[in-house]
Order: C-alpha cells, then structure tokens, then sequence
C-alpha cells in the first residue's frame, strides 16, 4: 500500500526470487537508475498502480527481467532488458492493458525470448516480434547494447568519441564501438541537459542517462536503425521506419532497398 516512493540507484545482485517486489495496491511509485544483476526475477508487479520505471537495467536474469501481474498500471522506458540465459523472458505480461514501454533497449541471446503474453502463449524471440505481438516498444532498440562492464557492474554505454566514457575511477576511456543506446532514448526527456557536452539534445538509455556521468556520443556523423533492427518480416500494411542519428548530421541522405522474396533481391526505394 506505499505511495510516492522512489528507489533511485538500488542495486540488487544474485536475488533468489525477486529483485524488486511491488504489489498489493502501491501508487505513484518510481523505480530510477536501479539494476537487477543475476537474479531469477528482476522487477515483478501486481496491484500497482502509476508506477515509473526509468533508466534502469535487469541484466541476465535467468528467470524474468520484468513479470507484470494483474491490475498493474506502469511505465517503462529508457530502460535496459537483457539476458543471454536459457529460457529466460525479458517480458512477461497477462495483456496489454495498463502497461505502457517504450525507447527501451532489449536484447538477447538464441535461447531466450524478448517477451511472451502468458494470456494466450504466445512468445517473442526477437523485437520486432514483441513489436507486433504486443504493440509495445516500437521505438525500442535492439541488440548488445554494449555496456562497458557489466559483468563488473559497469553499466556505462561504450563510445568511440575520444575520451567520451567515463571509468569507475572517474577517469575517461575510448572505446572502438559505440553503443546503440547513445541518443536514443525518450526524445521527450528533458534530462539529456545533465549529460555532458555535446549531449546531442537527447537523452541516453541505461543507468547512467541524463546524468553527469552519462557516455558522449560519437561526433561524427551516425546512423542506426530501429525498426526490424533485429530482422523480421512485413506481409502486408502499412510499416513505419525507424532510426536514431546523430553526429552533426545535416543534409545525409538513405537509400531504403525492398525485397519482396525473402532476401535474394533488392530494389532501392526513393
């Protein structure tokens, strides 16, 4: 029955059972820049009610990253969901109703699932199968999101900006990739003023986004998709493309090629 309480930076590790537990008619609650590291379940909800969940991360949790129960009316977003273990399921959830998720990264390995709706067995492998399974997620972004050190709790995005990621030690690094989380959270998010200079007007996804201690995104010109970023199939309507940019872009331009048989051929679009 708590109200208006905010958990800012917990970390949990190797939970048994649950890393964050909230039910039994909680409202108006934030969970903000916490990890679930290694458990079974990372964040399990039932009877809650305006709940936020932003900027956190549920690392290889080898049950459920997120189990959404009953009567459950939440955000997510700018979160980070993965795990490689067997069987386990980012994203657990009886429907859609009460759940709203978005600009989230997601990823995982061949033998776990983004997401399942348990009301009628159906399962996701992959993002854009999660996209249309649960009409979720739709500017979330797939694959490694390339986190510093997480196996040693160092959940900041890598960069190859020169001396753009910050060390547990408060020095700074470069990196020879750069992760896809960079710029690509919530463009509604005013947080991204926190982050350092150039910030790209646009907050990161992860623990360390709109903070201080947030990664710099590449300053040269960049181009990532979003939309069937982890592949994927169209049958028929209307699809909307997707992608995140960023290093000064100005007049680039994309050439969207279409194959109508499975990947042997390819047609450029205007």
């Amino acid at each position: 029955g708590s109200a208006r309480v905010t958990l800012d930076g917990v970390e949990v590790r190797n939970a048994t059972s649950r890393a964050f537990d909230l039910l039994g008619f909680t409202r108006s609650n934030e969970l903000v820049r916490c990890v679930a590291h290694r458990g079974n379940v990372g964040l399990y909800l039932t009877q809650v009610t305006n709940l936020a969940v932003r900027h956190c991360v549920f690392w290889e949790n080898t049950g459920t990253g997120v189990y959404v129960g009953n009567s459950v009316g939440a955000l997510l977003e700018n979160n980070v969901l993965a795990s490689t273990a067997t069987n386990a399921v980012l994203v657990s959830i009886p429907g859609t109703a009460g759940l709203a998720m978005d600009y989230n990264g997601l990823h995982v390995g061949p033998l776990a699932r983004v997401g399942e709706h348990r009301g009628s067995g159906a399962k996701a492998d992959n993002l854009a199968a999660w996209q249309r399974l649960s009409g979720l997620d739709f500017h979330g972004i797939p694959g490694d999101p390339r986190l510093a050190d997480p196996a040693n709790y160092d959940y900041h995005l890598k960069t190859e900006e020169t001396l753009g990621r910050r060390l547990p030690n408060g020095q700074r690094t470069t990196d020879a990739v750069s992760s896809p989380l960079l710029d690509a959270g919530n463009p509604a998010s005013t947080a991204w003023t926190n982050e350092p200079s150039p910030n790209g007007g646009r907050v990161n996804v992860g623990r360390h986004g709109g903070t201080w201690a947030a990664s710099v995104a590449y300053s040269q010109p960049w181009l990532r998709t979003v939309a069937y970023g982890d592949a994927g199939g169209v049958s028929n309507g209307t699809v909307s493309l997707t992608w995140t940019a960023g290093g000064g872009l100005t007049t680039q331009t994309v050439v969207v090629g279409v194959s109508t048989d499975g990947g042997k051929t390819w047609t450029n679009q205007v």
